[in-house]
């Protein structure tokens, strides 16, 4: 996919939190082009998610880090060793600032680490600068048909 293309960004978001869920998915979806956004409440769920066999596979996954059963940095290094799924970007997505966190997270390969925003208005600003950069500025490479 090249990087100045308007490809539609598939995203699944991963959040146990039911009101941050629907709110950076309301925020996806607001982007022009909007998002296609998957979601998942835990990490069983985004794993679940993850290992269908078809072209719905995400571009990229917004996963929090603190959730029950299994954590994001739990699902984070399911994801990276698995080698039909380690090419999928992996942003840690999370309200804890804690240099253990963010260290292990790029530690175990993630390709980013946010903050999550404190009003609605830096989830909109979040969810653009983020499909902006994947869509238009890094080049992705072309999802398993």
């Amino acid at each position: 996919m090249s990087g100045s293309s308007k490809h539609q960004l598939r995203v699944l978001v991963v959040d146990d939190n039911l009101a941050e869920l629907r709110l950076i998915t309301e925020a996806f979806k607001a982007n022009h082009p909007p998002a296609e956004v998957l979601t998942a409440t835990n990490g069983i769920g985004a794993l679940r998610e993850l290992q269908r066999a078809d072209c719905s596979r995400p571009d990229l996954v917004l996963l929090d880090i603190n959730m029950p059963g299994l954590s994001g940095h739990e699902v984070l290094e399911h994801i990276k060793s698995d080698s039909k799924l380690r090419t999928i970007i992996v942003l840690m997505f999370s309200s804890s600032a804690a240099e253990a966190d963010i260290t292990r997270a790029y530690s175990s390969h993630a390709n980013g680490y946010l903050s999550k925003p404190a009003d609605l208005d830096e989830y909109f600003a979040l969810a653009r600068h983020v499909t902006e950069f994947w869509t238009r500025i890094a080049v992705l490479p072309r999802r398993a048909l």
